[in-house]
């Protein structure tokens, strides 16, 4: 490439400091930057208007005036001529890591996400590790997929297609199964019925997470004491004001308010008494309000979910003893009669060595799913793909046995099992549509007809179960375009009464491999009737030389949202191999070409092939420039044709070269050396070759150095033949491949950090061969 030295970049230090020490982690905040931009006239300067630096003095008027021929552009003053000058600004997203100078420094740097920055081309970069893949399980069986795998406590939480959900809901169900089955319960009394009211308080939040009302009777009058927890989920303390209010619903007059002030630091439970009231039937309201102090708060708005912050109950004081409310016999109830029973001195059992509150959390809530319709066909192909396709790890509680009928046969009839909405009758007949893919507030709520909670009566189901869905106020960032694809595994796609019916995907285009090995799945378009799948999801794969190295330049993989609502995903695995060029020139002008051979064949690849770097901190090129600086942003190779007739610096090839060169006046003679990642396709052989230089070249790659068929099939992780999707995936948790991107298109792209150093012991050598 002709590279112009004269060019060059100016760079200012700009300093941040943090001065809040409880400021820990990552943060991303817009840096704006003002500056006022100068519009020059065109003009062409005659000889009469060009002094000399540094004009004047003694000598001054014998040697200000230059000649024409003499004139150096680095040497003059010009007085420019210019318009108004405007303002300008200019806004950048900058991320900024965080970290206690409490911490212990480590002996090593640990790596960061910068290397996904490095060795790409301008305005490339990306994220990588654990926290930049897509929190997604390729896995469909039951013992992949646990009751919390989708549930936001779980810190491994992964985002859940509908067939996922439906394993880790009939897990947490048969957990409710078993309680039941191993426990006698006691109802409640009316108090207790209508007296209980919990939230799900979600992350970096604070909110009454639940209360509740004891009514003590005694001589015709009764106290009751209101209960209040208030749970903060943020980093730090929070101290929060809790107002109390009772109002008497038949005369509407209230109660003197109870208000108290408490720090949570992570859970507080207050009590407030109010005495004397008589026992005369009457019903009250009760309303219980926190204010808490925002500007103490260890995160920025720590108080976003305000619907947290206010909680409504009621309780009755009666003039009899308290009368059994044992009707509903519905989950949604189903803490009220175990706080009953244990008020009674009994003792329960929980399964699977479960806490009381682990235990409930099977009922109530927050999941992260991604978008799909829970429609009756849905369970019934679920029900049939597990029953009697991939049965082997089917548990019997869910197909049943001699013992008698599992959840399977509740499960899979939309009359009596529904998932989404608020009420059962509401469920559309074609099942609840997710309006988008997140973070959801779930709860089970199954209704028993009869009074010993029997899911079966006769061998016939004796419950209706809706399982509530609505979209939390508290949403995860980034979404991931995968966080739309519903693959549902096989479910719908396999045996006589394969098609989906209004949920999953429906692929179109080429075959392509979502997960490979024991649990594979293709994606296999399905056509006619019946499929009518919630989404299509367009599937191509490339593989061409061009494609890999030069049009998508390392990125293995992309998925993007269309306008219309449907995706397209293009698997495009290729090798990453570093290689080190070593240029050298001991008279006149200096160049390097070279050509590619894929499985035998002579390749071009259009206009330009590679991006190159420079190496050595203190290594100079032909021009007399750093490299490092010069080719700091990639520098693009040249094809001969571009040049005409097939020429180069280094002379004529008449097959399709590539190359570098420093034409005209060369500053310095010795070695240079630059490197680069070819990209080239998976499965086939590939080569680079020295075709013409002046005065030598070679290669360094990671094996031995040389000029001809040097082998371009990958280094580390890039060597192995990508398979899957879900390899790609994993890859980016083991920090081998990037991601760029966020909604509405994702790019997932080799790290060229690791690909890179592998040349760490080459490049040290070159240092000592360079021009300096």
């Amino acid at each position: 490439n002709r590279i112009d030295s004269k060019l060059s970049d100016q760079a200012i230090e700009v300093r941040f400091t943090n001065n809040s020490p409880a400021n820990e982690g990552t943060f991303f905040k817009l840096l704006k930057v003002n500056a006022e931009r100068h519009y020059y006239k065109d003009k062409t300067y005659s000889i009469d208007e060009i002094k000399v630096k540094g004009s004047g003095g003694l000598l001054g008027s014998l040697f200000d005036q230059p000649s024409e021929g003499d004139i150096d552009a680095d040497e003059v003053d010009l007085e420019e001529e210019e318009d108004s000058p405007s303002d300008a600004s200019q806004y950048f997203m900058v991320q900024f890591n965080a970290i206690s100078p409490e911490d212990i420094v480590q002996d090593t740097i640990p790596e960061i996400n910068v290397d996904c920055a490095s060795f790409m081309p301008p305005g490339i970069q990306g994220n990588t590790d654990v926290i930049a893949a897509p929190k997604m399980l390729f896995s469909w069986s039951w013992n992949s997929i646990e009751s919390d795998t989708c549930d936001e406590e779980n810190p491994n939480a992964m985002f859940c297609d509908g067939v996922q959900f439906s394993i880790a809901l009939l897990k947490k169900i048969e957990l409710v199964k078993e309680f039941l089955a191993s426990n006698t319960l006691q109802c409640p009394s009316g108090t207790e019925a209508m007296g209980t009211k919990e939230n799900v308080i979600g992350e970096d939040n604070i909110g009454i997470s639940k209360i509740y009302s004891d009514v003590v009777a005694r001589s015709g009058i009764a106290d009751v004491n209101v209960v209040v927890e208030i749970e903060n989920t943020t980093p730090g303390n929070v101290s929060t004001a809790l107002t109390v209010t009772v109002v008497n619903s038949n005369t509407l007059a209230a109660l003197p308010a109870c208000t108290k002030t408490v720090n949570v630091v992570s859970k507080s439970v207050i009590g407030c008494e109010f005495s004397g009231l008589a026992q005369d039937n009457t019903t009250y309201t009760v309303v219980a309000r926190i204010t808490p102090e925002t500007a103490g708060c260890a995160i920025e708005n720590c108080n976003r979910l305000t619907q947290d912050d206010v909680i409504e109950t009621a309780f009755a004081v009666s003039q009899r003893p308290l009368l059994q409310d044992c009707e509903p016999y519905n989950t949604s109830r189903l803490e009220a009669f175990i706080n009953s029973t244990e008020k009674q001195g009994e003792s329960l059992t929980y399964p699977q060595g479960l806490s009381k509150g682990e235990f409930l959390k099977n009922l109530k809530f927050n999941v992260y799913l991604i978008q799909d319709r829970f429609a009756p066909d849905l369970q019934s192909d679920f029900d049939d793909y597990y029953r009697n396709i991939a049965f082997a790890q089917t548990p019997a509680w869910y197909k049943g046995g001699d013992e008698g009928p599992g959840l399977g046969e509740i499960f899979k009839d939309f009359k009596v099992f529904r998932i989404g909405g608020t009420d059962f009758e509401s469920v559309p007949s074609i099942g609840y549509l997710l309006s988008s893919p997140g973070l959801y507030e779930g709860s089970i709520e199954i209704e028993f007809d009869n009074a010993e909670w029997q899911f079966f009566t006769n061998g016939q189901a004796d419950v209706k179960a809706l399982v509530k869905l609505r979209k939390s106020g508290t949403q995860p960032l980034p979404i991931s375009p995968f966080y739309y694809l519903a693959f549902d595994g096989a479910v719908g796609t396999l045996g006589t009464e394969a098609g989906r019916i209004n949920y999953g995907l429906n692929y179109l285009g080429e075959p392509l491999q979502i997960v490979s090995g024991a649990e594979a799945l293709r994606a296999v378009g399905h056509t006619g009737s019946p499929y009518s799948a919630n989404a299509f999801l367009n599937t191509e794969t490339v593989s061409s030389f061009k494609a890999v190295n030069v049009d998508r330049r390392g990125q293995i993989l992309s998925v993007k949202r269309n306008n219309d609502g449907s995706f397209r995903l293009v698997l495009s695995p290729s090798y990453a191999t570093p290689a080190i060029l070593k240029i050298s020139n001991n008279s006149g002008e200096a160049c390097a070409s070279y050509n590619f051979g894929i499985n035998g064949v002579d390749t071009y690849t259009g206009m330009e092939s590679n991006l190159w770097w420079g190496v050595g901190e203190n290594c100079r090129d032909f021009y007399d420039a750093f490299v490092i600086e010069k080719f700091q942003n990639g520098v693009p190779d040249i094809s001969n044709q571009t040049t005409g007739a097939w020429g180069t610096r280094c002379g004529s090839a008449q097959t399709p070269v590539y190359g570098l060169e420093w034409p005209d006046t060369q500053q310095n003679y010795g070695n240079v050396f630059l490197k680069t990642i070819f990209y080239t396709p998976q499965g086939g052989q590939n080569t680079v070759n020295i075709v013409m230089s002046s005065d030598d070249a070679e290669f360094w790659p990671v094996g031995s150095d040389g000029k001809v068929n040097i082998p371009l099939n990958g280094v580390g992780a890039s060597a192995t033949i990508l398979e899957s999707v879900a390899e790609i995936v994993e890859l980016v948790k083991q920090r081998q491949v990037c991601v760029s991107g966020e909604s509405v298109e994702q790019t997932f792209w080799w790290n060229p950090t690791p690909v890179i150093n592998a040349l760490a012991d080459k490049e040290t050598k070159a240092e000592t061969e360079c021009i300096k």
